[in-house]
């Protein structure tokens, strides 16, 4: 039986109470690590689907300004979250390349 493998970006997400999250990635060039806070909505702060939407486009928007290669935009392909302890989540987040002019269309 054979397995696909498939990469993937990693963020963590972590709940900091009050409807409030950070999301934080490192960058594969210079490792450096970048965080951004997201906030939700106090009463759903359990229901992280959206968060992890948002963390997600935000760090794809982070790639597509950050990437000197401009012919290509980078997509998101899937979405997965798996629980890493306590008020804390792990995503690994599948992209893939769209030429521009497809992406303008």
């Amino acid at each position: 039986m054979t397995h696909q493998i498939n990469h993937a970006h990693l963020l963590t997400l972590t709940y900091k109470g009050d409807g409030k999250y950070t999301v934080t990635w490192n960058d594969r060039r210079d490792r450096k690590s970048h965080r951004r806070t997201l906030h939700t909505d106090n009463t759903n702060w359990h229901d992280y689907s959206s968060v992890t939407q948002e963390a997600s486009e935000q760090f794809i928007s982070w790639i597509n300004k950050s990437s000197s290669y401009k012919k290509n935009e980078v997509v998101i392909k899937s979405i997965t979250i798996c629980g890493n302890g306590p008020d804390k989540y792990a995503i690994a987040v599948q992209t893939d390349f769209v030429p521009v002019d497809e992406v303008a269309a």
